[in-house]
């Protein structure tokens, strides 16, 4: 169904915006300092009930294998389930 491809490429499309937002540095990987940095960016502009109040811990939670960066297949990965 096209109309099913074009939505999911809209939704990578944008969650690769998101991942380079978050991978400062450009090495396809992103940092637990990256992230948490990048949260407190988003954090800023978000009314404080919709603030992410445990990046470390959302941080292990997309990292599926566990090695200490999200690498692009694993942040995509996370939100296709959804």
């Amino acid at each position: 169904d096209g109309v099913a491809m074009e939505i999911l490429y809209a939704n990578h499309s944008m969650l690769v915006t998101v991942f380079k937002f978050f991978d400062v540095d450009g090495n396809g990987k992103i940092s637990l300092q990256e992230f948490k940095t990048g949260i407190k960016l988003l954090n800023n502009r978000l009314p404080s009930d919709k603030q992410i109040k445990d990046p470390e811990e959302l941080f292990h939670a997309l990292d599926l294998d566990g090695t200490g960066s999200i690498e692009l297949e694993e942040f995509t990965e996370v939100f296709r389930v959804l």
